[in-house]
């Protein structure tokens, strides 16, 4: 077996899953600490793949909120969400405003929820300024913090790939995380 550790699947169409469903990837799921992955393909592998890799997954989303509804609604829910945006400082009036709405739309869709919730969002480390934010997405940050707080998921803040051909697509954290969950399994097997 090749020494496979991640797996990223990235600005992908749908019909990728149904390549992936067609190869041996399950031969190599016990080796595999990361599976990157964006909704679209999420949402169309079955749900006994999504139940097998869901917890090394990470799931990417762009910052839609018809691609978050679709995201957090049960069928499909995956553990852990990173939502796609680039830095603050980078982005258009309305990038900014599909940001600021998909913030807004989590906050409602969670304060609603019942489980089961993701137990994790990836965000833009830029969205953390709080005081230097536009006013309605400094709002929609805090407003997603806090019904963050109250269902005890966590906000994992980082850097977001801008540049897909040198920042790594996979998140780093994402990555040293399950590497550290992967290694506390082995040593409690022990």
């Amino acid at each position: 077996m090749p020494s496979l550790q991640a797996f990223a699947l990235v600005d992908a169409e749908k019909k990728y899953a149904e390549y992936l469903l067609e190869t041996e990837i399950f031969a190599l799921l016990p080796q595999l600490d990361v599976f990157s992955i964006d909704l679209d393909v999420w949402t169309t592998l079955n749900a006994d793949f999504r139940q097998n890799i869901a917890t090394k997954t990470l799931v990417d989303c762009s910052p839609r909120a018809d691609s978050i509804q679709v995201a957090l609604s049960k069928s499909t829910q995956p553990l852990n969400i990173r939502l796609y945006s680039d830095p603050i400082d980078t982005m258009s009036d309305r990038a900014l405003a599909n940001v600021t709405a998909t913030l807004a739309v989590i906050a409602a869709i969670l304060n609603k929820a019942e489980s089961p919730i993701p137990t994790a969002f990836y965000l833009d480390q830029s969205l953390q300024a709080f005081q230097i934010l536009p006013l309605t997405l400094s709002n929609a940050v805090k407003a997603f913090v806090k019904v963050c707080q109250q269902r005890s998921i966590e906000i994992v803040w980082g850097e977001s790939p801008v540049d897909f051909e040198v920042d790594p697509v996979i998140s780093p954290e994402f990555w040293r995380r399950q590497r550290e969950r992967r290694r506390l399994e082995r040593d409690q097997a022990k």
